[in-house]
Formats: structure tokens, C-alpha cells, sequence
């Protein structure tokens, strides 16, 4: 490393440091429920646990945000400064602006999905738990074939995947259905999914 590097390294601030950990933390626990389906092993929360945690996770998500908002623009203006360009508020404030959402959006994914996967991981088993039919014709979204949207979960993450077409025609808003997989109460890897019975509503 040369000398200008090493003068750079030392100029990093605690917080700058702490909002590099937060980020990888973060990026790297909210990509998680993305890859598991990616590779054919969706997560879904229950819905009171998604519920019951979404207001910690949004002032969760809001608190990293501001955080990571202050390091990013605060560190791009220090490193525009060194170099002698220091006329860059606004394009330094947009792209702060646009990554302080982008790690909002995965810490609030990765604060409700967390705590269910490493239940599901750690103490799970077979289980079956009921949901609501938001919607049994949603829209086919990348990566998510035959897709139907339930109530109270979170957003682009809240649909079952894969669902026969025979079972999405017969589905309707307001329906009872319940997944089944292997997890906890807290929430589940599903790999099938069926109408709940009138006995069991």
C-alpha cells in the first residue's frame, strides 16, 4: 500500500467503520431470503410473527439508514475534499440518498426474515402454518412462477412461488391456505401448500 493509501486508511473514521460492518452485515443477511429461493428453497415469516416485528424492524431499517446516510456522505465529501473537488454536494447527496435506501430495504428484510431462518435452522421441524389469499392472480415477477400474494407479509418477499394452476383457480382473496415445509411458528421453507378446511378454519 502506498503512502497516500496508508494516509486514507487512517483517516477512517469509527463510524465509517462501523457503517462498512453494518453494510456487509446487512447486505449480506437481507440477500439471504432472495437466494434461498433463487436456488428452490423459499422462506416465508408467519404472519404474526411478521406483524409483531415490523414496527421494530422499520425504525430498525430508518436508524441504519440514517447512519449509513451520514458515512456514505460524509466519507464522499472527505475523499472529494483530499482530491481537490470539493463542488459535489448535490450528486454526492443523491448517491448517499439512493445506497442509505437501498440498505434500508435489506436491513428491514434482513431484521423480519432473520430471527425465523436460524429458528427454522436450529430448532425446526415438520410443520404446517395458515396464511390469507391476497391476491390468487398476482402478477409473475422474476424468479417467482405462478405466484400468490398473501396478507400481512412483506413486500416482493409476501407470495408463494410454484403454485399449480389448478390450485391458484380455485383460490380466492380472503381464502385460508396453509403452507407446508419444515421450520417453527416463527415461520417456514415450504414446499407444498393447500387449501385449509372448513374443520381446520
Amino acid at each position: 500500500m502506498d503512502e497516500q493509501g496508508q494516509d486514507n486508511a487512517r483517516r477512517i473514521s469509527p463510524l465509517g467503520r462501523a457503517t462498512a460492518i453494518l453494510v456487509m452485515f446487512f447486505l449480506l443477511t437481507g440477500a439471504a431470503p432472495f437466494l434461498f429461493l433463487t436456488f428452490g428453497y423459499p422462506f416465508l415469516p408467519s404472519s404474526q410473527f411478521y406483524e409483531a416485528c415490523r414496527p421494530f424492524g422499520l425504525i430498525s431499517a430508518l436508524a441504519i439508514g440514517v447512519l449509513c446516510f451520514w458515512g456514505f456522505f460524509s466519507g464522499a465529501i472527505e475523499s472529494h475534499k483530499a482530491k481537490g473537488a470539493d463542488k459535489r454536494f448535490a450528486g454526492n447527496f443523491v448517491l448517499s440518498s439512493g445506497a442509505s435506501f437501498l440498505m434500508m430495504s435489506v436491513t428491514h428484510t434482513a431484521f423480519i426474515f432473520l430471527v425465523p431462518m436460524i429458528a427454522a435452522g436450529v430448532s425446526g421441524g415438520p410443520v404446517t402454518i395458515r396464511y390469507l389469499v391476497k391476491d390468487a392472480d398476482a402478477h409473475r415477477v422474476r424468479g417467482c412462477p405462478r405466484p400468490v400474494q398473501l396478507e400481512d407479509m412483506p413486500w416482493l418477499l409476501g407470495s408463494v412461488c410454484g403454485v399449480p394452476d389448478d390450485l391458484r383457480h380455485r383460490l380466492e382473496a380472503g381464502m385460508r391456505v396453509e403452507l407446508i415445509g419444515w421450520g417453527s411458528r416463527y415461520g417456514l421453507f415450504y414446499d407444498r401448500i393447500r387449501i385449509a378446511t372448513e374443520t381446520e378454519r
